[in-house]
């Protein structure tokens, strides 16, 4: 299974077996290069366009991408569920995205839908350290 957003809108993680959750956040959210993901807008008589920079893959490291949509996507959100805008039709105003981002990770949904994604694995991890333990 690819983890483009294509298919990670597509699917229904929590249906998925634990193997193939793992393998989908092992392999992360996809990090194209959305070369025309642009924002025009005027300040004036002025017209300005402002272009996706990819250094907000690594600013962000729950950002991801999608080239079919030209926009941008919540990792965890796609897989767990959570705003519109960030795991169905993606986020492409580029003019006032950084206070986007700072709504979206500071909502309830997305720390919770983060924090499930970084557990996901872990407890079975350290179980089986313990067993191996005693």
């Amino acid at each position: 299974m690819s983890n483009s957003v294509h298919n990670l809108i597509n699917i229904t993680f929590s249906s998925l077996s634990f193997e193939q959750k793992l393998n989908i956040k092992n392999d992360g959210g996809p990090l194209p290069e959305l070369k025309d993901l642009m924002t025009k807008y005027k300040k004036g008589k002025k017209e300005y366009f402002r272009n996706c920079n990819p250094a907000l893959y690594l600013k962000n490291e729950w950002l991801c991408g999608c080239e079919i949509n030209q926009a941008l996507f919540c990792f965890p959100c796609l897989l767990f569920g959570g705003e519109t805008a960030w795991t169905k039709t993606g986020v492409t105003d580029l003019q006032h995205l950084n206070a986007k981002i700072v709504k979206h990770e500071n909502s309830f949904k997305h720390i919770h839908n983060a924090t499930n994604l970084n557990l996901l694995g872990k407890l079975i991890k350290d179980i089986k350290l313990i067993l191996v333990i005693k």
